[in-house]
Parts: structure tokens; C-alpha cells; sequence
């Protein structure tokens, strides 16, 4: 069983290897901390977000819609993320209709909400 400061520093290497292309090991660090903490959000918000950097833009999608928001509809970056995914998408409408459900509270509090909303 990890701690969750283990589980964050995964995550923290999970994304970092998103950012340099390694989505393979990125995908295989959010299965693992999956297989350890299943529906962990987080690591479902990584793993869509594993998808988004190569434009699978329906499987982050499924991930986020299916995995993440039914089962915590007003998860903030769950929201965020899918904001992102539709914004890459070309689907700036309903970028916009799911930016607009995330509170304002957590909007100021994160940086990528702030910047997703500037662009709309």
C-alpha cells in the first residue's frame, strides 16, 4: 500500500513524463497508482491527461466524463481538464459550458482553470 505522499510524488513523475513524451511510462505510473488506490481522481485526471498530449481527445473524454465527473461531477480539475480536452478538440461551445460549472473559489486557486477561462 503507498502513502500518499508516494502517491504524489508518482503523480508528480507521472506528469512530468507526459510533459517530455514519455506517455507510455506516464500511463504505466497512473495504472499503478490506480491498481494501488482504484478511482483514485488524480490518477484518472493523469491518465486522461496522458491521452490529451497526443490528441486522443475521445479517450481523455471517456476517461474524464465516465471515470472522473460521474462519479465526482464537480470535480474541479476533472472539469478543468475536460474543458482543456474539448478546447483541443475545436469544441470551444462546450468548452465553454464546462468551464463554466467549476467554482469561482477554485477557478482563482488554479492556474490552468484561470488560463482556460482567458482563452474563451
Amino acid at each position: 500500500m503507498l502513502t500518499n505522499q508516494q502517491i504524489r510524488r508518482l503523480l508528480d513523475i507521472g506528469y512530468a513524463a507526459c510533459h517530455t513524451g514519455s506517455i507510455e511510462q506516464a500511463r504505466t505510473i497512473m495504472e499503478g497508482v490506480l491498481a494501488d488506490r482504484p478511482g483514485h481522481v488524480s490518477a484518472l485526471v493523469g491518465l486522461a491527461y496522458s491521452h490529451l498530449t497526443v490528441n486522443e481527445f475521445d479517450k481523455a473524454e471517456e476517461i474524464l466524463r465516465k471515470d472522473v465527473l460521474a462519479k465526482n461531477p464537480g470535480d474541479a480539475d476533472g472539469l478543468a481538464y475536460l474543458g482543456l480536452c474539448l478546447m483541443l478538440a475545436d469544441r470551444k461551445a462546450e468548452a465553454r459550458e464546462v468551464l463554466s460549472q467549476i467554482p469561482a473559489e477554485a477557478a482563482a486557486s488554479r492556474p490552468l482553470i484561470a488560463k482556460l477561462l482567458e482563452q474563451l
